[in-house]
């Protein structure tokens, strides 16, 4: 199945770098706006927990502390079929922004839009960080 590539960014000048990065990249941080549950498999893979009843495997493709992690879910067989959180810093304004990409399918980018509107949202809450 064809995927197309989601970019969305979204400012987070008054939260550090090392708090983002924990809410992106440790199962804590994780659990706390991204799924239910999440945890670290003895093999380094993640398994995030959606539910009482329903989860799914994720193995980390590539990690840059406190810059870039990016997951791949096992239910995907392309290796460009990825999601990835991307702390960028504005060297001009001091700024953070955080991007997220992720590769879906051409009929899902609306509904994939509010999905991740919704989780940063969940994910701002969690840090005390203004909308």
């Amino acid at each position: 199945m064809e995927k197309n590539k989601l970019q969305l960014e979204y400012i987070f000048d008054r939260v550090s770098t090392r708090s983002l990065w924990r809410y992106l990249s440790t199962p804590d941080g994780l659990s706390e706006w991204f799924a239910y549950n999440v945890r670290l498999e003895d093999n380094g893979d993640f398994y995030f927990q959606w539910d009482k009843n329903s989860g799914e495997k994720a193995s980390v493709l590539e990690q840059r502390e406190g810059e870039r992690i990016r997951f791949q879910w096992h239910r995907e067989q392309d290796q460009n079929a990825c999601f990835e959180f991307v702390i960028h810093h504005s060297e001009l304004t001091g700024g953070k922004s955080l991007e997220v990409i992720d590769y879906i399918a051409p009929e899902e980018v609306a509904d994939m839009e509010h999905f991740w509107n919704n989780l940063i949202s969940r994910l701002r809450l969690s840090l005390g960080a203004p909308e």
